[in-house]
């Protein structure tokens, strides 16, 4: 249990009401709009945004690549349809920081810099349903009735892919391509 304490003389008076983040409806005493927990929880994780920026460095290349990857990622939130392209299960569309996680790279952008910001390089694939993470393994994946479209993609994406990342490019997807 969080406690409160007030100062015995202050003139402050403590403000009471519902936390936006617990949801539950409760009355508590209120700092900055939000209950002792969230309001720690939120300064932490902004301190922490801010510590990555630092690190990070508005000229450093590594904090473009961030930039742009977030950039690509809401418009892709602003694409979904809401639900799974595989089952048809609900997507988190509303919720930016939920939503990406129902954003599945058909390449992985860890290797493939070249094409991790290009339009076609994603399905949107539920993460609550199991959908996304079967799409990591190509071999599941073929299994999946969405592989024609991502095959599709694929066949879109392979010639954008830079020389020296084509090493990367998985057998099973090689011997799946039309041949050019």
């Amino acid at each position: 249990m969080i406690s409160f304490t007030i100062q015995m003389y202050s003139t402050i008076k403590p403000k009471k009401g519902c936390c936006p983040d617990c949801g539950d409806g409760g009355e508590k005493y209120l700092t900055a709009g939000r209950c002792q927990y969230h309001h720690k929880k939120h300064k932490s994780l902004k301190k922490a945004a801010i510590e990555k920026e630092k690190d990070l460095g508005e000229g450093n290349e590594s904090y473009q690549q961030f930039l742009e990857l977030d950039k690509w990622f809401k418009l892709r939130v602003s694409e979904m349809k809401g639900h799974c392209d595989e089952c048809g299960g609900t997507t988190s569309k509303g919720i930016y920081k939920y939503a990406i996680c129902s954003v599945a790279h058909i390449f992985p952008k860890s290797k493939f810099k070249s094409i991790a910001t290009h339009p076609l390089n994603w399905m949107e694939l539920g993460a609550m349903c199991g959908c996304h993470s079967k799409s990591e393994d190509y071999e599941k994946a073929m299994k999946m009735k969405i592989w024609p479209e991502m095959l599709r993609r694929i066949n879109v994406l392979i010639p954008a892919i830079s020389s020296e990342e084509r090493k990367y490019i998985p057998d099973i997807i090689l011997q799946e391509i039309e041949p050019k």
